[in-house]
């Protein structure tokens, strides 16, 4: 058997018991007064004042960018880091605000919320940062 060989069955083997990263996906609902442009490692979205887009979030980053500013967002919008939760089940509900904020959003909550009882940890989330 030849180095390659081995290389790719130990790559296989390897997926086998760990198996394959859950696909993350952003529910964004949009509460500002501007349209959005969103550019998730290259692909490019926009979503209307007070809408909703679901997208898959396979980048590091993604960018907003609207009449309010561009904002920068990382992967610290998956809360437990990518574990379920009350607030992410494989895919993050979040709005938008104004401000640039990021809040998370319940399953059970479509946005817009005006007040938040609880966020999890490192919500809101501040773009740039």
């Amino acid at each position: 058997m030849t180095i390659a060989s081995r290389i790719v069955l130990l790559t296989a083997f390897c997926l086998f018991i760990n198996g394959c990263p859950r696909s993350t996906y952003i529910e964004l609902y949009n509460n500002t007064s501007s349209n959005l442009s969103i550019n998730i490692g290259g692909q490019r979205n926009k979503v209307s004042s007070q809408e909703r887009i679901r997208l898959k979030f396979a980048a590091r980053t993604f960018v907003v960018k609207s009449r309010l500013g561009t904002w920068k967002y990382g992967r610290s919008i998956i809360p437990y880091k990518g574990e379920d939760g009350p607030y992410f089940d494989g895919t993050i509900r979040i709005q938008v605000n104004e401000d640039g904020l990021i809040y998370a959003l319940k399953p059970k909550n479509t946005g817009p919320l005006l007040k938040f009882k609880e966020q999890p940890e490192g919500f809101p989330i501040k773009p740039n940062d």
